[in-house]
């Protein structure tokens, strides 16, 4: 003979509708669009797309690294690019 079991459901769920859960999703989905919106489509739609600067001709970079930090490097030898 076989036993049928009849769980009853918690109480205060909602099988039927959308739950909190849901709308919670929804709402954050919604803000994230927006802030997308504003933070690319807005600049993209207005035009501000302007290229970066060309550099200009003759501008130099001079690194040095300190020593220690590796590899020694001789005093006075700057890499010029």
């Amino acid at each position: 003979m076989n036993t049928v079991i009849n769980n009853p459901s918690p109480q205060g769920s909602n099988e039927e509708g959308v739950g909190t859960g849901m709308v919670l999703g929804i709402v954050i989905v919604i803000l994230v669009l927006v802030v997308l919106f504003f933070v690319y489509g807005w600049p993209a739609m207005r035009g501000d797309n302007t290229p970066a600067p060309e550099p200009q001709p003759g501008t130099e970079i001079n690194v040095t690294i300190p020593a220690g930090s590796g590899e020694q490097i001789p005093e006075g030898s700057e890499s010029s690019y």
